[in-house]
Parts: C-alpha cells; sequence; structure tokens
C-alpha cells in the first residue's frame, strides 16, 4: 500500500477513534455524573494510545505494534461506547434508545478483543513487531487461540454479565451453546489469559536479557513504565483493604486510569526514538527517589507520634513544636538517606559496556568525518540544510575553478530562477569555489541582509572545507 493511503487511512480511523471517544464520555457522563474526572482521564488514555499508534504507522508503517495500537484503541473504544449506551438504554432511561441488548451483546466481545490486543499482542511484539525468537511464535498462537476461544465463549454465552452496573440478561445469540459447555469453556479462556500474561511477561525478561543497543534502551522505556504502574496498582491494593468503598469508587478509575497513561508514552518515545538514551538518568532517579519519599514519609509519620507522646506525657497536652521538631529530623535525613540510596543504585544497577552502542557512536564519529571529506556529500549537506533552513521552494550549487562554475547538486523546485545567491570563498586564499543559489521561499517572504550574512558565514566554512579535501 503506497505511503499516501497509508496515511489516510491511519488518520481516518484515527478520527473515528476520537469521535467514538467522545461520544462514550457523553454516555458514560449521562450514567454517573459523580465519575467525570476518571473518565476524562481514561478517554485520554485511549486517545494517547490512539495517537500514538497512528504516530508509529506514519513513521514506521512496516512495525506491527503501531497497527496493533491503533487497532485494539479502535475496538476498546468502540466496545467501551456499545457498553455506555446499554447501560443509559437498559438502566438509566429504559427504553429511550432501541437496540440496548444488542449492543450490550456486541461491546463486550468487542472490548474484549481491544484488551486482548493491547495487553497480549503489544507487549510480546514489541518493540520491533516480533516475537523474541522462532520459538515463541507458539505463544503467539496460543494467543490467536485463546483470543478465538474467548470471542465465541462472549458472543454465544447464555447470559451477558460484562457490565457489572447491569443484572445479568438473557443474550440473544445465548441458545447456541448450552450452560453446561459454556463453564468449561469460560474457564479455560480465563486460565489460557492467565498463563498467556505471565509468558508474555516472560518474553519481555528475556528479550531484554538479550538485547544490546537501542533495542535495550527500548526494552526499559517499557519497563519504566511497568514499574509506575506496579506502584499505582500498589496504591490501588492498598486503598482497597484500607479505604472506605465509597472513597476507592471515586479515586479507583483515576488511579487506574493513571496506571494506564504511562505505556502509550513510553511506547511511543520508544518506537520513535525521541530522547532515547535520557531515560537511564529517569530510571536511576526513580529508583532513588521513590523509595526515598516512603522512607521520609514512615519516619515522619513515627516522629510526630513518638514526640506528640512525649510532649503529653510531659505537659498534658499535644504541641506544635512536635511538628516542628519532627521536620528538622526530616530535613536532617534528607541528604544522607538520598546519597545512601544513589550510591546504592548507581552500584547494583551499574551497566555493563555496551559494545554496540559504543561502536554506534564510532560509527557516527567516522561518518561525519567522511562527509566532510567527500565534497559530494557536504554540498548535498549543505543545500538540504539551506533549503529547509530558509524553507525554499528549491536551491542549487554550483563548484568550479577559475571562474568556470558547474552544477553540482540541486534539490526541489530548481528551475535556475535565483533569489538569493551567495558566493562560497575560501577565506584563507580568496578564491570563490562555487556559488549556492536559492529559489524563492514557500511563503513569498524575501530573503534579507541578514539572512545573507548568515548563509555567507557558513558557505564559507563549507568553501574551506572543500579547499582542505582537495588538497588531501
Amino acid at each position: 500500500m503506497k505511503k499516501d493511503r497509508v496515511l489516510w487511512l491511519v488518520w481516518s480511523v484515527w478520527a473515528l477513534t476520537v469521535v467514538i471517544i467522545i461520544a462514550e464520555e457523553i454516555f458514560g457522563y449521562l450514567n454517573d455524573p459523580s465519575l467525570t474526572l476518571s473518565a476524562a482521564l481514561y478517554g485520554l488514555v485511549l486517545l494517547a494510545f490512539a495517537t500514538v499508534g497512528a504516530l508509529i504507522i506514519s513513521r514506521r508503517a512496516e512495525n506491527r505494534i503501531g497497527w496493533l495500537l491503533a487497532g485494539g484503541t479502535f475496538l476498546l473504544s468502540l466496545g467501551g461506547l456499545a457498553l455506555e449506551y446499554a447501560v443509559y438504554t437498559l438502566l438509566i432511561a429504559p427504553r429511550a434508545l432501541p437496540g440496548g441488548e444488542w449492543m450490550l451483546w456486541f461491546g463486550g466481545w468487542v472490548r474484549s478483543l481491544g484488551f486482548f490486543t493491547l495487553v497480549i499482542f503489544v507487549p510480546l511484539l514489541f518493540p520491533n513487531g516480533r516475537v523474541p525468537s522462532p520459538r515463541w511464535r507458539r505463544v503467539a498462537w496460543l494467543a490467536v487461540g485463546d483470543v478465538v476461544l474467548a470471542t465465541v465463549v462472549n458472543i454465544f454465552a447464555p447470559t451477558q454479565e460484562q457490565e457489572l452496573r447491569l443484572p445479568p440478561l438473557p443474550n440473544p445469540l445465548g441458545i447456541i451453546i448450552p450452560p453446561n459447555i459454556y463453564q468449561p469453556l469460560n474457564g479455560i479462556s480465563f486460565v489460557g489469559l492467565g498463563i498467556l500474561m505471565l509468558l508474555v511477561a516472560a518474553s519481555v525478561v528475556i528479550r531484554f536479557r538479550r538485547a544490546a543497543g537501542e533495542e535495550r534502551q527500548q526494552l526499559k522505556w517499557f519497563a519504566y513504565a511497568g514499574v509506575v504502574a506496579a506502584i499505582i496498582f500498589a496504591f490501588i491494593l492498598i486503598g482497597t483493604f484500607t479505604l472506605p468503598d465509597v472513597v476507592m469508587t471515586k479515586i479507583g478509575g483515576t488511579l487506574f486510569s493513571l496506571l494506564l497513561a504511562g505505556f502509550p508514552i513510553a511506547l511511543g518515545i520508544a518506537i520513535l526514538k525521541y530522547r532515547l538514551y535520557e531515560i537511564d538518568l529517569l530510571i536511576n532517579r526513580t529508583l532513588v527517589y521513590v523509595p526515598l519519599t516512603a522512607i521520609l514519609a514512615g519516619i515522619f509519620s513515627a516522629s510526630i507520634t513518638l514526640t506528640q507522646k512525649f510532649f503529653v506525657a510531659i505537659t498534658g497536652q499535644t504541641s506544635d513544636a512536635a511538628t516542628v521538631f519532627t521536620t528538622l529530623i526530616v530535613v536532617a535525613a534528607f541528604e544522607p538517606l538520598k546519597s545512601g540510596l544513589q550510591t546504592l543504585v548507581d552500584k547494583k544497577f551499574e551497566q555493563a559496556p555496551d559494545a554496540a552502542k559504543e561502536l554506534k557512536q564510532f560509527e557516527d564519529q567516522v561518518r561525519a568525518v567522511v562527509q566532510v571529506t567527500r565534497v559530494d556529500q557536504l554540498t548535498r549537506r549543505l543545500l538540504e540544510t539551506t533549503v529547509r533552513a530558509f524553507d525554499a521552494r528549491g536551491g542549487a550549487v554550483y563548484l568550479g575553478s577559475d571562474g568556470n562554475l558547474q552544477l553540482a547538486q540541486s534539490l526541489g523546485e530548481w528551475n535556475g530562477e535565483v533569489e538569493l545567491a551567495v558566493p562560497m570563498s575560501s577565506a584563507e586564499r580568496a578564491v570563490q569555489l562555487g556559488v549556492i543559489n536559492l529559489g524563492a521561499r514557500r511563503n513569498g517572504a524575501e530573503y534579507s541582509a541578514r539572512d545573507r550574512e548568515t548563509l555567507q558565514q557558513i558557505a564559507n566554512l563549507v568553501a574551506l572545507a572543500i579547499e582542505a579535501a582537495r588538497n588531501e
């Protein structure tokens, strides 16, 4: 498929996904206005997954991860919209809209497909769109089989119980699978999902241990998002057992959305390689400051309790001095604890030398030298940079000696019409080695005196490099 058709397809799906997410948010608000914040955050997370998928396809259409993200988010949001529609028409405003039972049926298995895609296939194939090794193809086929089984079970289940806000309702197609067959199939599907999640986690670990260079850095982004998600999940578990149900109902959805939010961001950064190698510092700081915050919070809690008991025993009442004293303890403990944790993290997580990374850096250095010593590459780079910087429609570089100039490079919509011409002169011998010509700007603006001066400086520097290359 041609690139322009790919772009049209992927951004059309993205736009449709955005519309579906907005419609899901509207029905979600009508169903329960108290969950506005959590619903909005969940919608933003879905939008992030869809956008990252579209960007990856736009840049690297051959990578399956982009298609999985875009397709999985589309299915997940479509299923969510169908379920919110069903809740509205079956519970909030009965029979106000038609087809509630069928939308409940449709939303259940479609959302399940989207969930499988994002939770199983994306981690299994990340970051290059392939399984870690040929042996892992069996796991991929096992995942496909479990997806098919779960979908069939959802489509033909005797009752519909995928939406907890609604009581179990008859399935319009539930007569196909009897209850005595449905239960074993549903159990196999559920157990298969658990096994697959363990296998997927193992695949990420194995891939990370074998990876080197950029792939290892990409996996670090994914692992970092997983660590953050695990921390938030721990808060959710603690809150489930310690906080009232009313509180968890209000904040549970928000925390879950935050748990998911890191994954599309990490996937996008890793695949598109935006500031890829800053991840080491990010992980290092997280490993230091997260436990540091927990330790200081524990010290503060224990210290203020003990000091308050001390003041009560001495004076018979609490005192603000206890808070001041506790704060001083925390401030005094901050720097030693931070230094100790930093030393421990640096020692335990110091990386072995990455041969591929070092060789890649050396390759880049050699390539830069070669581009400077080869006149054709140097002039091509000069022309590309200049045309892009000035937003020119086109340009050309002419080289020669003794006034006889010949076309060396041309770029863009170059038709010979010159709007800005700058000689390429060697400062050492005051000899004109060539000239760089630019066509009209795309926005119609004229070139300024400062533009000419800036271009003249770089042209003279390139001329000096060309002369040095010719004299070797």
